[in-house]
C-alpha cells in the first residue's frame, strides 16, 4: 500500500501541482506560458494551462488543442480541456476537427447494462468534453457535424449536443436529431447515441419514436435506452406502454424501468 508520501509524488507524475506554482506561473510573459505547455514536467504544463487560461487567450488555441492530442499526464490533462473550455467560442473551430480523434475510449459497440443515473452521461470523447464546457455556442457546429460529418465525429458530436441540451435545457437541436435518426436506420451505435441525447428533448415527437423504439426494436439495448430517455421526460407511461415493459424479455428494460420510475 502507498503512504500519503508516495501518492503525493504519484500525483505530481500525473500533472497535479500547488497553488504557488499556478501563481509563480501566471506571473511570466505569455511567451513562457506558451514554452511550458511542452516542458517535460507535467506540473509546469498544468500551471501553463491554467494560465492561459484564466487569460482567456485566443491565440493558445493552436497550441493547446496539440497539447491536448499528446497530454498523458491526468492533471495537465484536464488542465489543457479546462482552459481551452473557458477560452470558449474562439477555440470551437479547432475542436471540432478533432472530434472523435483523440485516443481510444469512445464507444465502439452498443453497452451491455442500463446508465442508472438521473443526469446526462458524461460523453466519453475528450473533446466533446471540452465542448460541453464551452455550452450553447457549439450547438451549432455540433449540429453541422451530426448533419455532414464523418461517423465517429458524428459519434461524438450527438453526445455533445444531448450532453449541452440537457444541461443548458435548450432544445434548438432537436429537428437535427430527428433527421438523424430518421436517415441512420441500420447504424445501431448511432441509433443508439441519439435515443440516449432524446432524454434532453420531451417533445411529442421524441416521444414517439422512443415509444416505438421500446415497443418494436429487437435491440434490448435501444429498448433499455429508450425506457431511460422517456422515463426523464418526467410523465407516466401510458397502461398499455407499462404492460409491454412489463412483458419485454430482457431483464435490464423491466430493471431500467423500475429504477427511473422510483
Amino acid at each position: 500500500m502507498m503512504d500519503s508520501t508516495d501518492k503525493t509524488a504519484a500525483r505530481r507524475l500525473r500533472g497535479e501541482n500547488t497553488p504557488e506554482l499556478d501563481r509563480r506561473v501566471a506571473a511570466l510573459p505569455e511567451a513562457q506560458q506558451f514554452a511550458l505547455l511542452n516542458d517535460p514536467d507535467p506540473q509546469q504544463r498544468t500551471a501553463a494551462a491554467r494560465a492561459l487560461g484564466s487569460r482567456h487567450r485566443s491565440a493558445a488555441v493552436p497550441l493547446l488543442c496539440a497539447r491536448l492530442q499528446v497530454e498523458t499526464a491526468l492533471y495537465s490533462r484536464i488542465a489543457v480541456s479546462e482552459a481551452l473550455g473557458l477560452i470558449g467560442s474562439p477555440a470551437i473551430p479547432a475542436l471540432i476537427a478533432l472530434l472523435g480523434k483523440i485516443g481510444n475510449n469512445q464507444h465502439q459497440t452498443l453497452p451491455t447494462r442500463g446508465f442508472y443515473k438521473k443526469s446526462f452521461p458524461l460523453p466519453r470523447d475528450i473533446v466533446t468534453r471540452t465542448l460541453i464546457k464551452i455550452g450553447c455556442p457549439a450547438l451549432a457546429p455540433l449540429e453541422n457535424v451530426v448533419l455532414t460529418g464523418e461517423r465517429p465525429a458524428v459519434l461524438e458530436a450527438i453526445d455533445g449536443i444531448g450532453h449541452i441540451a440537457w444541461t443548458e435545457n435548450d432544445r434548438r437541436s432537436e429537428p437535427v436529431l430527428l433527421s438523424a435518426f430518421q436517415s441512420s436506420p441500420s447504424d445501431v451505435l448511432i441509433q443508439w447515441k441519439l435515443i440516449r441525447a432524446f432524454q434532453a428533448f420531451p417533445s411529442a415527437p421524441v416521444r414517439a419514436i422512443l415509444t416505438e423504439v421500446i415497443l418494436s426494436s429487437p435491440l434490448s439495448e435501444l429498448r433499455w435506452e429508450a425506457v431511460r430517455s422517456l422515463a426523464l421526460h418526467g410523465r407516466p407511461f401510458s397502461a398499455n406502454l407499462q404492460q409491454a415493459i412489463q412483458a419485454d424479455p430482457h431483464p435490464e428494460v423491466q430493471k431500467v424501468a423500475r429504477f427511473f420510475s422510483e
